[in-house]
């Protein structure tokens, strides 16, 4: 039976840990909602990129097209008001669910089409997806333009 032993990984992750549930009550809303949420949300974007070339052996420049169709799609979704985008007015946690499942359709379809590239192939095929979203995103006012969506 293996014993449990404090690696110096381990150390920083307990700590994370810590200070990620006591951060709210030491931080102002402004470290909460302004650098520590955007920094987990990076994170976890990172750290899907780290995975996917780790363990994949891929190395993907469409990442951050799939996490930004999540987050034009919630954008879009919860906004009311005279912004640019859709302006739903939707409740929040119903826009995330939208935005995670758009996401996800959008990773299914990026998936299938790259899925027997390898090598340079795949990174240009993924390149071309983070193109086209850039490209669509920015050039259809009606979600959002090149000046994205403001006021959310």
């Amino acid at each position: 039976m293996k014993t449990f032993a404090w690696t110096p990984d381990r150390i920083v992750a307990a700590l994370a840990l810590v200070f990620a549930v006591i951060a709210p009550e030491l931080l102002s809303s402004y470290w909460i909602s302004a650098l520590l949420t955007q920094s987990l949300f990076l994170g976890i974007v990172a750290a899907s990129l780290i995975f996917l070339s780790a363990y994949g052996g891929m190395l993907s420049l469409a990442q951050v097209s799939v996490y930004g169709i999540a987050g034009f799609v919630l954008g879009n979704a919860t906004t009311n008001g005279n912004t640019k985008g859709l302006n739903l007015g939707w409740n929040p946690w119903w826009g995330v669910l939208l935005g995670v499942a758009v996401a996800v359709g959008a990773g299914l379809l990026f998936g299938a089409l790259a899925s027997r590239s390898v090598g340079i192939y795949f990174l240009m095929i993924t390149l071309t997806y983070s193109v086209i979203a850039n490209l669509s995103f920015g050039q259809v006012t009606d979600v959002s333009g090149f000046g994205g969506i403001s006021g959310i």
